[in-house]
């Protein structure tokens, strides 16, 4: 998938597990378990994303995941929405 991003998963003290994403800065997440922190992971990388198309920014391009990293897709109709913004830049 074209929107799919490698997220870093970090464990804070405390237990919160953090999600971060080095492709778009300021799309970040947290929950008490893994699994959790990567369901919500979708949504903060899909408001992020969103937040380029309001400011007329281009799409960032997904990087190689490294070591460690999982993969996020956004869904199915915010890629939709990412293509239309990308295609209407061009």
């Amino acid at each position: 998938m074209r929107y799919a991003y490698p997220c870093q998963i970090t464990l804070h003290e405390g237990g919160e597990f953090v999600v971060s994403f080095p492709d778009v800065p300021g799309a970040l997440t947290g929950a008490n378990d893994r699994a959790e922190a990567l369901e919500l992971a979708a949504d903060a990388l899909s408001v992020m994303l969103a937040g380029y198309v309001k400011d007329c920014k281009s799409i960032p391009v997904p990087s190689p995941a490294l070591d460690g990293q999982e993969i996020v897709a956004v869904d199915p109709v915010t890629a939709a929405k990412l293509d239309l913004h990308s295609a209407m830049r061009d």
